[in-house]
């Protein structure tokens, strides 16, 4: 083959694939059109998002209510109570508690200390509707009799005062029980079920709303 013929079938084939990569500039045109659409809203990019915003919802549900082994609920979120408005956060410096800093709940017993404490858990037990009761996490019980049919509760912070005043008082047992040897009756409270009670009771309750605030040193 001469270099004439040679260059007559290069033209050829240069003419073929001229007018082939013509034939394919509009469907190469669409397809960057269409890829520019599909870039603004690429599924791989939007997908993800999406997993994200729905795995976080779950998340959200999941740690709202988390079911034990039992099959009780648990609640995580705030718990409601009928007395959460009434609330107020302030900041309060512990006092050392140690002689000569002593508090009005300190010291020798006497009717004054003892008004003291009596009166921090002087609320005692309160009559809620029974709206407000539907909102429990626990169910309590009715009042009897009563013709508006409201339910009963006591706040744990009471019930928690009540106890440790009644532990204070074993501290300074012979002044409390004093005149009881002649009727061999213990007073109210001196109970051991009702002390052992009060002893894990406190238990739970400084475990469960566990205080973080930190305790400084002072060198002496």
């Amino acid at each position: 083959m001469d270099q004439f013929e040679r260059e007559a079938l290069f033209n050829e084939d240069f003419t073929q694939i001229k007018d082939r990569s013509e034939e394919y500039q509009d469907s190469n045109n669409f397809t960057k059109d269409r890829y520019t659409v599909f870039h603004i809203i690429n599924p791989c990019i939007v997908i993800p998002w999406l997993l994200v915003v729905v795995l976080s919802i779950i998340n959200l549900l999941l740690l709202a209510k988390v079911h034990n082994q039992n099959g009780t609920v648990i609640a995580t979120e705030a718990l409601y109570s009928p007395v959460e408005h009434l609330i107020r956060h302030e900041e309060r410096l512990f006092q050392s508690s140690l002689s000569p800093n002593l508090t009005p709940y300190q010291g020798a017993p006497s009717l004054e200390v003892d008004g003291k404490w009596e009166e921090l858990y002087l609320m005692g037990d309160i009559a809620i509707s029974s709206d407000e009761a539907g909102k429990l996490l626990n169910q309590t019980a009715t009042i009897r009799n009563d013709p508006q049919g409201r339910y009963i509760i006591n706040i744990d912070v009471f019930h928690s005062l009540h106890c440790l005043h009644s532990l204070r008082k074993v501290v300074y047992s012979e002044y409390y029980l004093a005149g009881s040897a002649a009727t061999a009756k213990k007073p109210p409270g001196f109970d051991v079920n009702h002390l052992d009670h009060c002893v894990d009771h406190l238990r739970q309750s400084l475990m469960c709303g566990v205080d973080i605030s930190v305790m400084p040193f002072e060198v002496v």
